[in-house]
């Protein structure tokens, strides 16, 4: 909740028409369903690797954006819930 606050705050053009946290099972149907409906342009997994990039193949017929893609940890530093990577690792390519 914390990433889609800020992305509304400082990106005004960009539109969010729904999010989900990351603890599902049995609501996988309706998650694809609410995709579905709300008809997002981009959508953004962000489930860790490899389970986003196994999420998005398995449900790639379920789902209709035209564009998709894993984010790993991203909104985690975008909310703050994480800092990100130190300097000195980001110039190693470690990040």
């Amino acid at each position: 909740m914390k990433a889609s606050e800020y992305i509304i705050k400082n990106y005004p053009n960009v539109k969010i028409v729904g999010r989900h946290h990351g603890y599902f099972s049995k609501e996988d149907t309706q998650i694809t369903k609410n995709i579905r409906i709300s008809n997002p342009d981009i959508l953004i997994v962000a489930l860790g690797s490899p389970l986003a990039d196994k999420w998005i193949y398995s449900h790639k017929n379920d789902i209709n954006p035209k564009v998709v893609f894993g984010v790993e940890g991203s909104l985690d530093v975008i909310a703050g819930k994480v800092k990100r990577t130190p300097e000195i690792l980001k110039k190693l390519n470690l990040e």
